[in-house]
């Protein structure tokens, strides 16, 4: 029996460091497996997180492009805008009815859109008060002009006044070109809608813009004819009658024959150069002044002569053409002789 003991004793301790032996040996390598698989996961996850990064980094990065894309294309957009809308846009300008200014042909003219809506009517747009300014200023040019024509010894006759107010050349006169200076062509950008400025119009009776040429403003009286007439140059001499006698017959007619219109507040008078074939304020009366889109100012297609479309007096037709156009007496005048600008000519 102590054999026995003494025989296992020998032999547990043995056994027993075999098996803490072989139990440390398969949690070692339990250990490095699970440190493999964790490195291969770590490795596998960061791998994954630096993808999304780089994803993320390009969405961010095309989302900023965009943006940029779209805040430059709306500043384009609102440039432009304002640039067509408050400063110049271009139009085709179709149609008979300012020839021989502008063809019938679709000529591209540019549309000046700044002075109007700054300076408005030139001269206000009442009526009445123009009449009274103009009187005014008529009063003192008389005076002036009344010395002046006592200065002058040549001069015999009766003094005679004129018209304060010089009567622009037409258009197409041999001699517009010549006496417009730089400073006269810009002038009519840094004033208010005049008589003989070409303008375009927003159409009071249906949808679209016409081109026509500034005629009367508020409070002067047009002279609208009713049947054409080889006569009917300028009504305004017809008020005339230096000899003492009564106006001859045909004159009569040809005011009896004329409907007259005042041109009220606020609203312009508007024709086209081409009287015989032009549809105009003769027809549809007035146009109020919100409807003015813009002055006319130069024509850039198609090529040829002067481009730049300046103010002046309607182009008159050859004197053996029949005259259909109005003519309009500014607010506050008396029948007084207008002289042609830069006194060129004097309407007797």
């Amino acid at each position: 029996m102590n054999r026995l003991q003494l025989l296992l004793n020998t032999i547990a301790p043995k056994r027993i460091a075999t098996f803490n032996s072989a139990s440390f040996s398969f949690s070692c390598g339990t250990k490095k497996v699970s440190n493999r698989f964790k490195s291969t996961s770590n490795s596998k996850i960061s791998s994954q997180d630096a993808g999304a990064k780089e994803v993320s980094s390009d969405l961010n990065l095309a989302v900023v492009e965009i943006s940029i894309l779209v805040s430059r294309g709306l500043a384009a957009f609102g440039i432009l805008h304002v640039v067509t809308e408050y400063g110049v846009d271009l139009t085709r300008c179709e149609g008979p009815s300012m020839l021989p200014t502008i063809n019938s042909h679709g000529e591209i003219i540019v549309i000046e859109k700044m002075s109007h809506r700054i300076y408005g009517i030139e001269g206000g747009s009442r009526g009445e008060k123009r009449a009274k300014d103009s009187r005014s200023r008529q009063k003192e040019w008389e005076k002036e002009e009344h010395k002046m024509f006592l200065a002058n010894s040549e001069r015999k006759g009766v003094y005679e006044p004129t018209w304060y107010k010089q009567k622009p050349l037409e258009a197409n006169h041999i001699n517009h070109k010549k006496l417009s200076s730089l400073l006269q062509r810009i002038s009519r950008f840094t004033s208010g809608i005049n008589v003989g400025d070409v303008i375009v119009v927003e159409h009071p009776e249906r949808e679209g813009t016409v081109c026509k040429r500034v005629l009367g403003l508020p409070g002067d009286m047009i002279l609208k004819p009713q049947s054409p007439s080889t006569e009917r140059r300028d009504v305004m001499k017809l008020f005339k009658n230096t000899d003492g006698i009564d106006i001859e017959n045909s004159n009569v007619a040809i005011l009896n024959e004329s409907s007259m219109e005042i041109v009220p507040d606020g609203h312009i008078w508007v024709e086209g150069d081409n009287d015989t074939n032009s549809a105009d304020s003769r027809t549809y009366g007035p146009v109020p002044s919100a409807l003015v889109v813009g002055k006319v100012w130069l024509r850039v297609w198609p090529l040829r002569g002067n481009s730049l479309i300046v103010r002046g007096g309607r182009p008159m037709p050859p004197k053996h053409v029949p005259f259909t156009g109005s003519t309009a007496v500014p607010a506050g005048c008396k029948g007084e002789k207008r002289v042609n600008a830069c006194n060129l000519e004097v309407q007797k």
